[in-house]
C-alpha cells in the first residue's frame, strides 16, 4: 500500500428519504481501494422508526469508465485508474456517523 486518506461525516436529518451525495476527486488517478462505513446511528425518536446507510454510488475509472452501482450501493471496491468516488449517505429521522476511507495501491 502506498498511503490512504480517511475522511468522516456526521449527518442529522428529521425528514424521512433525506439522500446526501458527496464526490470525492483523486487527482492524479491511482489504483485505490475504496471503503465506506456508518460508525454510529442515532434514533430521533417517535414511532415511525429509523433508517441511515452508506455507499458507493458511482466511480469513474480507467478500468470500468463511469460505474453506478444504484439502488444497490457497494461498501467496497477496489478499481485501476480512479478519478472520481461518489458516496451516498441516506437518512430516515436520524443522526449518522461514518467514514469513508481511500487505500491507494
Amino acid at each position: 500500500m502506498l498511503g490512504q486518506k480517511y475522511y468522516g461525516f456526521y449527518l442529522g436529518s428529521e425528514n424521512y428519504g433525506v439522500a446526501h451525495a458527496w464526490d470525492i476527486q483523486v487527482d492524479p488517478p491511482a489504483k485505490v481501494l475504496t471503503e465506506v462505513a456508518l460508525t454510529r446511528v442515532n434514533d430521533l425518536g417517535g414511532d415511525l422508526g429509523f433508517f441511515s446507510r452508506i455507499g458507493i454510488l458511482e466511480i469513474v475509472s480507467s478500468q470500468g469508465g463511469i460505474e453506478t452501482f444504484d439502488p444497490y450501493l457497494r461498501q467496497a471496491i477496489l478499481r485501476q485508474g480512479v478519478s472520481l468516488v461518489r458516496i451516498q449517505i441516506d437518512l430516515d429521522n436520524s443522526y449518522t456517523r461514518g467514514r469513508v476511507l481511500l487505500n491507494f495501491w
